[in-house]
């Protein structure tokens, strides 16, 4: 109490922190805490008692008593002369405080918490912008963290509401003085303080049931922020995560409009783009999938349809992304839109497809995405199996059906399990007789033969007779498969 008060040193600060920072107190303490049922303060620092914390109790009451908040309210009335760094050390225990202060006392910080936020807010306005490096950047984190505190501070003096409106205005001041530099940690570090915005934003509701999260929607996009924010520094994953963060908060709220989608994708099409930052996006888009609208996850799957017609080295990348959304799908929400875009990648012939890499990657894709909607019951594994054998009858891109045939029934496991109790997977040749007695794969697969061996022999050594010996060679290669695991046999 007798001390001069630190106007640099933010030591002083941090020793009056730790003394707040929870940890098991002495034998001592502990006994003199439980052993005093009130201690004399001041009567801007009475603290109302909780059991479960005697000694926090006493110790903000003796700090009371020496005068520490009363301190405390000098400095942070007329900040003007302290660092950044010391206010934010000051402010500290009167957050961890605030929580067991009672009404009258809590009423007594309202002043120095309004001219500290004037603080952050003139140095925004007149002196950060004139500090260089590494200065400048600890300054704007020791003012990012004063916000923080504050509104902390304030939810607990003035309610959450107007906390809120206070200390956003200030966190919005230094986002737009942040994105004026070029630096990509200023500019990391602004997504943060938007991401801390939203945050609070979240927490505010109404007497109507909204969250103060229009409004910062609404700044976002007048400011241009958003737009930028999803065009620049992709390459950095940190970036990334911290604008995935800001995109999900946004999309709980139905903030996110079709012409964000479009500025995300377009990042993915540009011909100069890196690898790293399509592989950015693709990543960011699987996590955020789950919480688009019905009508984004069309337009997300219409640009993956244009995106495949366009571009075959982008493939790997989206099937990718495809199997992951697949595989982390539980409730089969997407079951139908991935099962069509893979099924029709499926059959798109050589000329989008035009390698046996490719074309295996696209198969192995639907044939996990398959097995796992299957499992899980939001699609039918028999299904898809019907639907190629009608391609073949029906002479419909016969030679992707038979091999997708053949991919999937491999699929299943050879044999039954042998020794188990209830239910258990059909094994292949349950599958092939199954096919064969209801709906006549072997005869299927003969008929198919013998018209393409008709055709061969038509035909002779033209562009025809080649397809013709392909469609052969498939459909015997199937029935020596299919009569091999299903213990099938042709009545001749």
């Amino acid at each position: 109490k007798d001390s001069p008060l630190p106007r640099t040193d933010e030591a002083s600060g941090g020793r009056i922190f730790a003394a707040f920072t929870p940890r098991t107190p002495s034998k001592h303490s502990r006994n003199r805490a439980e052993g005093t049922s009130s201690l004399d303060s001041k009567e801007n620092v009475k603290i109302q008692s909780k059991e479960t914390f005697p000694w926090l109790s006493y110790l903000i009451n003796y700090f009371g008593n020496k005068g520490g908040f009363d301190l405390l309210h000098q400095a942070l009335k007329e900040p003007g002369n302290l660092l950044p760094s010391t206010v934010e050390g000051f402010i500290q225990p009167l957050v961890k405080a605030a929580e067991m202060m009672l009404p009258e006392a809590l009423h007594q910080l309202q002043a120095p918490c309004e001219a500290t936020l004037q603080y952050v807010s003139d140095l925004l306005e007149h002196q950060v912008q004139s500090l260089g490096g590494k200065t400048r950047d600890a300054s704007y984190s020791s003012l990012s963290q004063i916000n923080r505190q504050l509104f902390a501070l304030y939810a607990d003096v003035v309610g959450l509401v107007e906390a809120e409106q206070r200390v956003s205005k200030v966190q919005m001041q230094m986002v737009l003085r942040m994105r004026g530099y070029d630096a990509f940690n200023m500019q990391l570090a602004s997504v943060r303080e938007i991401n801390v915005i939203l945050e609070n934003a979240e927490m505010v509701v109404d007497e109507a049931g909204e969250t103060a999260m229009r409004f910062v929607f609404s700044w976002l996009e007048t400011h241009l922020i958003l737009r930028k924010m999803l065009a620049q520094h992709l390459h950095q994953k940190q970036y990334v995560d911290q604008l995935q963060k800001a995109l999900t908060h946004l999309l709980a709220h139905s903030c996110l409009e079709e012409e964000h989608l479009e500025l995300i994708w377009s990042q993915t099409q540009k011909p100069d783009t890196h690898e790293a930052v399509k592989q950015n996006i693709f990543n960011m888009l699987a996590d955020l999938a789950w919480r688009f609208s019905n009508k984004q996850l069309d337009s997300l799957f219409k640009r993956f349809d244009q995106s495949l017609a366009l571009s075959k080295a982008d493939m790997p990348m989206i099937l990718q992304l495809a199997k992951r959304l697949a595989l982390s799908d539980n409730k089969g929400v997407m079951a139908t839109r991935l099962l069509e875009l893979l099924w029709r990648l499926a059959h798109a012939g050589d000329a989008q497809i035009p390698t046996v890499e490719a074309q295996t990657l696209v198969s192995q894709t639907l044939k996990e995405a398959l097995g796992h909607y299957d499992a899980v019951g939001a699609a039918s594994k028999e299904d898809f199996l019907l639907r190629c054998m009608d391609n073949v009858r029906n002479e419909k891109k016969m030679v992707s059906s038979m091999r997708l045939l053949k991919d999937l029934l491999h699929q299943d496991p050879p044999a039954p399990p042998q020794g188990e109790d209830g239910e258990r997977p059909i094994s292949r040749g349950e599958r092939i007789r199954g096919l064969d007695q209801q709906h006549g794969l072997l005869e299927l697969l003969l008929a198919c033969t013998e018209r393409a061996a008709a055709d061969v022999t038509k035909s002779g050594f033209n562009s025809g007779a080649a397809s013709a010996r392909q469609i052969v060679h498939e459909t015997t290669g199937f029935m020596l498969f299919a009569m091999q695991a299903g213990g099938l046999r042709l009545d001749w």
